[in-house]
């Protein structure tokens, strides 16, 4: 089980009642917003340690870029990370 989640009370019947209620609450509007546009975009959202992380295991730079056609002077290796990508690298945290 994950930590947290076990930390939220001693006895399992506590620990789920805390849980419902903690789901219960939704999602802020202004988070459900950010996640919607990253993940219509192919982006990461997250703490810097966090996408630094997703970087390292992925191998490609994950970074913000302006709308349109790059530049011809991007590289290869300077490119957006499929979102596809960020949900294999996630699973294992939610494990």
């Amino acid at each position: 089980m994950d930590p947290e989640y076990v930390d939220l009370a001693d006895e399992g019947t506590a620990r789920h009642e805390r849980y419902a209620r903690f789901v219960e609450q939704g999602v802020p509007q202004q988070e459900l917003t950010l996640m919607r546009e990253a993940s219509q975009r192919s982006r990461v959202t997250g703490h810097q340690r966090f996408v630094g992380e997703v970087e390292q295991i992925i191998g490609v730079p994950i970074e913000r870029r302006r709308p349109g056609r790059p530049s011809s002077r991007r590289t290869r290796e300077n490119r957006s990370v499929p979102v596809f990508s960020f949900w294999r690298v996630t699973e294992r945290f939610l494990v």
